[in-house]
């Protein structure tokens, strides 16, 4: 679904690549996280992708073509969930088949699937302001899937809500991800976070980026949260920790 040939990028300010003729795929349907620290280059990742950012050398396709020319190729959810506060829940979600051109018929009737869907059926109406922060994000998710894009872009989408609705979120993603059978390339800082959702983990081990290391989660594709007590899982947490703490120490 995603592949990164060669991939080199330098941000005009720098004098040196952040990201140095980088290789790596992520397969259909498949679930995976990229870690590292702060300022690594993960965001630049995603921006590469998106085309916010072009790059210096190299070219990057997602199903199997060159991005260059491709429209709603990929779905972004940033951190924040940026709805519009003056928009309601529904007409929020409306906005990229807006763009589209879709009538108002079929915008209303796939808004009306997807709040089904999220788990919000009957808030249409509704403000985000009268919504909590876990509610608002399984919005944002809901219009990142009205783009209609195989790859989905999580951007550390549930790094600002407290503990519990963290994981409960996490939960929840899971499922949709499951019954939605997207391709997903999620950015955290939470190694748990990381190992629970995904079946494949992209560790940046040091800047400039030249490869990624692949680590592929020994989960099934169906779990639970007492999957993270088998002592495989504790083994994994503590070598993903190590390689972080290196690069930090690098």
């Amino acid at each position: 679904m995603l592949d990164f040939h060669k991939v080199s990028y330098q941000y005009p300010t720098e004098n040196v690549d952040i990201i140095e003729e980088l290789s790596f795929h992520v397969a259909r349907g498949e679930f995976a996280s990229l870690i590292g620290v702060s300022g690594c280059g993960k965001s630049t990742i995603f921006r590469l992708i998106t085309q916010l950012l072009h790059p210096k050398s190299g070219t990057i396709d997602v199903g199997g073509k060159n991005i260059i020319g491709q429209k709603s190729y990929v779905g972004y959810m940033p951190q924040k969930d940026l709805l519009f506060p003056w928009r309601t829940i529904g007409q929020n979600l409306e906005l990229p088949m807006e763009l589209k051109g879709l009538s108002r018929t079929e915008r209303e009737r796939r808004r009306n699937e997807v709040l089904e869907e999220i788990g919000l059926k009957g808030y249409g109406n509704k403000y985000p302001k009268e919504l909590s922060g876990g509610m608002r994000q399984r919005v944002a998710f809901g219009r990142t899937i009205l783009t209609d894009s195989e790859l989905l872009l999580l951007d550390e989408p549930f790094s600002a809500l407290d503990f519990l609705t963290k994981l409960e979120m996490q939960e929840w993603l899971l499922t949709e991800w499951q019954q939605l059978q997207k391709t997903i390339l999620f950015i955290t800082h939470d190694i748990e976070e990381a190992i629970f959702l995904s079946q494949t983990i992209f560790v940046v081990g040091h800047t400039p980026i030249h490869t990624l290391e692949r680590i592929q989660v020994p989960l099934p594709k169906m779990r639970t949260r007492a999957c993270l007590n088998k002592p495989e899982i504790a083994a994994l947490k503590n070598d993903l920790l190590e390689m972080l703490r290196r690069q930090v120490v690098s």
